[in-house]
């Protein structure tokens, strides 16, 4: 058995190709996002807000974690699921049914703390198969892989690509582009996909797929991860507006 086909550690144990984009209005704070899809089976990969321990919590914090197993049960379950007591088989196969796409926030963990800051992001330029990829790296946590654009509306951004915040200005496509994840398995350090919005829709999804599989076998599972850059105080309660829009996980990755 040959030996030649193994190479470097790989760091990054969760895949995904989707779509780029950045959400802000103004001088407002910009997050980051990646579109995507998660099957059925995947969504074991992502992480209820509260299964980690945030730096400080309020009350309302622990409400916003919360969910609500009683309304999946009596409300939600049914609706991927519909009972043959309330719908005839016609009525069942006539239904059409979706869920609005899960979002995530990429949050550093060691364990089931919450880090405050991602680690310092780098950049690089590679080339593939004679085609320029422009990577950014926030090291042992996630990374973004693009392919390089010419065009005069291509997405631009500054890519620091020295130890002396060296940058370049750089054009990069929207789709496809690669998002790797390590994500952190018991104790380890890495990061995690923590739900922000969708948290009852993902335990619903679960919930089915582990007592009736076959009905979400093929099921392509929307999804949204968010990160951010930048500098960012690491504060949970921090701005009230994110707070009500898009839950707290959005403000505690503070990414210096």
């Amino acid at each position: 058995m040959s030996l030649d086909s193994f190479g470097e550690e790989q760091i990054y144990n969760l895949e995904r190709i989707g779509s780029f984009g950045r959400f802000y209005s103004g001088e407002s704070f910009p997050i980051e996002y990646i579109m995507t899809a998660f099957s059925s089976a995947e969504l074991s990969e992502l992480t209820f807000a509260r299964d980690i321990r945030p730096d400080q919590i309020d009350f309302e914090l622990l409400m916003q974690r919360d969910i609500d197993e009683e309304r999946v049960r009596i409300e939600m379950e049914p609706y991927l699921n519909p009972s043959p007591k309330n719908f005839t088989a016609a009525e069942i196969r006539a239904r059409a049914v979706f869920f609005p796409p899960l979002l995530a926030a990429i949050v550093p963990t060691k364990g089931k703390a919450m880090e405050a800051y991602y680690t310092d992001e780098k950049g690089d330029i590679a080339f593939n198969n004679n085609k320029e990829h422009i990577i950014r790296e926030w090291p042992g946590l996630f990374k973004l892989t693009y392919f390089s654009s010419t065009s005069p509306h291509a997405y631009r951004f500054k890519l620091n690509t020295g130890e002396e915040e060296q940058t370049t200005e750089v054009r990069v496509q929207r789709e496809p582009v690669k998002l790797e994840i390590r994500i952190a398995k018991g104790n380890q350090y890495g990061a995690r996909l923590v739900i922000i919005d969708g948290q009852h829709r993902l335990f619903t999804l679960k919930q089915v797929y582990e007592k009736h599989s076959e009905l979400l076998e093929h099921l392509g599972v929307p999804f949204k991860s968010s990160h951010s850059t930048g500098s960012f105080p690491p504060s949970l309660c921090r701005c009230q507006q994110y707070r009500q829009t898009s839950g707290w996980a959005l403000q505690h990755p503070s990414f210096r």
